[in-house]
């Protein structure tokens, strides 16, 4: 076998054992970080997950997951003031709060990021992502009256999924 052979075999070697690294790394380590609306959560249905410092409406609650360092959240901030606008007001008490992930951001700068982008809550906590019961962010939670999760959407959403939370949100208080 010449050198040359020896060389391109060791060469085929170090790329299968790094494209299986890399593989496996992002496969089985890496955190979700959102962007995806492929794998929503499974939370319907369940009682909605917050710290219990956070307000909660009569009426409903929103819930949004995200994180200051997550760029489909930056991304989403038009939504999410959207919504805030949207929310229902006057006899339907709707709260909408922000969560982040706790294994990446604090209260404070959680608040510090929202109020950077213009968007004011009722309400900012952190908790484990695995505790809210959602694989990433941002996510978007709506609750009911009886503190349920009855719709759950994750990632940066396409314009007819945000037509969607929208029209969820303006009708939470339709019972009424």
């Amino acid at each position: 076998m010449s050198s040359f052979d020896k060389v391109a075999n060791a060469a085929v070697i170090v790329t299968a054992v790094v494209v299986i690294g890399l593989n496996g790394y992002h496969r089985f380590i890496e955190r979700p970080k959102g962007g995806s609306v492929t794998d929503p959560p499974r939370v319907v249905g369940r009682p909605l997950a917050l710290p219990a410092s956070l307000p909660l409406g009569r009426s409903g609650t929103i819930e949004l997951v995200v994180s200051k360092g997550c760029k489909y959240c930056t991304a989403s901030m038009d939504l999410y003031r959207r919504l805030a606008a949207a929310k229902p007001v006057g006899a339907c008490d709707v709260k909408l709060i922000a969560v982040g992930p706790s294994e990446r951001d604090t209260s404070g700068e959680l608040r510090d990021y929202l109020h950077s982008k213009g968007l004011r809550v009722d309400g900012v906590g952190t908790m484990p992502l695995a505790d809210l019961g959602v694989p990433g962010t941002p996510t978007i939670i709506l609750g009911d009256s009886a503190k349920i999760v009855r719709h759950a959407w994750v990632g940066q959403l396409e314009r007819n999924k945000e037509n969607e939370v929208l029209s969820a949100v303006q009708s939470m208080c339709s019972g009424l």
